[in-house]
């Protein structure tokens, strides 16, 4: 399977009852750090609201942190819920190299600057270690 380490789990009793994963998106400036996008955030509904979709969410954030991004995003239906985590909306004409390697090929939509998705930056805080920025 394609970047399996790029995936997390929650399980229950041997079921999976809730998944996060990321990507590492292309990057054409060599001066600037990679952009990271949380994906496929998901949790059996009777455990929603509950804190495991946060608990998947800031261990992805966690993950990605050793790739020091200069943003990470998200495409989400659910914007409160990653408002609540630092997530703020973007123009998604700030990820146009996103769209066009994830979302030309959707069926659901006619345009993906048209989708009802909403486009959300997370904006990593530089750790100690990091230096000045």
């Amino acid at each position: 399977m394609l970047h399996i380490d790029r995936f997390l789990v929650a399980e229950l009793d041997g079921e999976i009852v809730g998944t996060a994963s990321w990507a590492v998106l292309p990057e054409l400036d060599p001066a600037k750090n990679p952009s990271i996008e949380i994906q496929s955030v998901s949790v059996r509904e009777d455990l929603q609201k509950h804190g495991l979709g946060r608990q998947l969410v800031e261990a992805a954030l966690a993950r990605v942190a050793e790739f020091k991004p200069d943003q990470i995003i998200v495409l989400t239906f659910t914007p409160l819920f990653f408002e609540k985590l630092g997530f703020t909306p973007i123009s998604k004409d700030k990820i146009l190299y996103k769209l066009y390697k994830g979302c030309m090929n959707c069926s659901k939509y006619d345009n993906p600057l048209t989708c009802p998705e909403v486009a959300m930056a997370y904006a990593p805080r530089p750790r100690a270690t990091d230096g000045p920025a």
